[in-house]
């Protein structure tokens, strides 16, 4: 990043994925926080491409906000309206910098900053979005499975234009979120290993030991939990592919090996959790299910002993990093996982 004639720093962020993503708070505002407190000169502005973008005119994040019209993408082809409503903006500074958020992103920021006052280029890749998709659709109907994996290419065919390098009037580097991630896009997509990095600005910082303890036993206290009680904490929803009855059987197991054990579910769908747990005849003692607001999370986590992540096996689960272990190693909790998660796996003791 560089400071243009008049001495102001701008950073453009661009996001596809919305700002109402579930992660947009945590992964994307508290990151560009972080930044501009170091950097209390620069001006950032964030762009987001919305399906409805009249919907978000009262929405007022801590920074300057466009919202752009999104259009379903179908090929390379029909990001052409992003690229022009983008390449609008970007004629607008002398000199900038840019991160894009995904490969959707990435691509659209390639060929907007073209010929514009483009200094660098970062294309957070925060997953594999063709393998995404085709896992989400792989449980379909037979006559419309080809149709899946038709736009599932269609999706891979542009992370490819997002991550090769290409030649360009200013540098790219590819920002993964994991060393997994790292690894795969290095031989899936030929990235140079020079211009991939991994990401360490949206990493939570850690949580003291004396706030943690504070936190402990005002949460227990609260929720009347022993303090000689072993708590385990799910924090997360119920989408089958975070494995949430998976994690009601494994806690059941630790109770029955030690009934001073206890649950605690932190998700923002209780209902299915609890159907779960009686599903299950997990004692009603030995669970609470809370839906809390997401600044109040690490003071719920801190009255946990182990945090609890179980995901399927596939390469996005993989080369992920989810937000949910990054807030578990914040509060210093000990994670217990099924071996799905290549981070995990690297971060345990041989």
């Amino acid at each position: 990043m560089t400071m243009n004639k008049n001495n102001n720093l701008y950073l453009l962020f661009v996001t596809y994925d919305g700002i109402r993503n579930s992660v947009f708070e945590s992964q994307v505002l508290e990151p560009l926080k972080k930044f501009q407190k170091n950097h209390p000169d620069c001006s950032i502005h964030i762009i987001s491409f919305e399906r409805t973008p009249k919907k978000f005119e009262s929405y007022r994040p801590p920074f300057e906000l466009t919202v752009l019209k999104k259009f379903p993408y179908v090929g390379k082809l029909s990001l052409i309206p992003a690229i022009a409503q983008l390449k609008k903006i970007l004629k607008k500074y002398t000199e900038y910098s840019l991160i894009a958020r995904g490969p959707l992103a990435g691509y659209i920021c390639k060929q907007a900053a073209q010929k514009t006052g483009c200094v660098d280029l970062t294309i957070q890749a925060r997953g594999l979005l063709a393998e995404e998709y085709a896992f989400a659709h792989k449980d379909i109907h037979f006559f419309t499975k080809s149709l899946h994996a038709i736009r599932a290419q269609l999706y891979k065919k542009v992370e490819h234009a997002a991550y090769c390098q290409t030649i360009h009037n200013f540098p790219i580097l590819i920002e993964a979120v994991s060393d997994a991630l790292k690894d795969y896009l290095i031989k899936e997509y030929k990235v140079p290993p020079l211009s991939i990095s991994v990401a360490q600005n949206d990493v939570p910082y850690k949580i003291s030991p004396e706030k943690k303890m504070e936190w402990r036993g005002a949460i227990r206290s609260q929720l009347s939990i022993e303090s000689q009680a072993k708590v385990y904490c799910y924090n997360g929803s119920a989408k089958a592919w975070q494995c949430p009855e998976e994690t009601i059987i494994f806690f059941k197991k630790m109770h029955e090996l030690n009934g001073y054990s206890f649950l605690l579910i932190l998700t923002n769908e209780p209902s299915v959790f609890e159907a779960l747990c009686k599903k299950n005849n997990l004692p009603a003692n030995a669970y609470r299910i809370l839906n809390i607001a997401h600044n109040e999370i690490y003071q719920y986590l801190s009255a946990a002993d182990i945090g609890i992540i179980m995901r399927e096996p596939h390469v996005i689960n993989w080369t992920s990093r989810p937000t949910k272990v990054l807030e578990y190693q914040a509060v210093g909790l000990e994670i217990v996982h099924n071996n799905t998660i290549g981070m995990l796996i690297k971060a345990d003791p041989q």
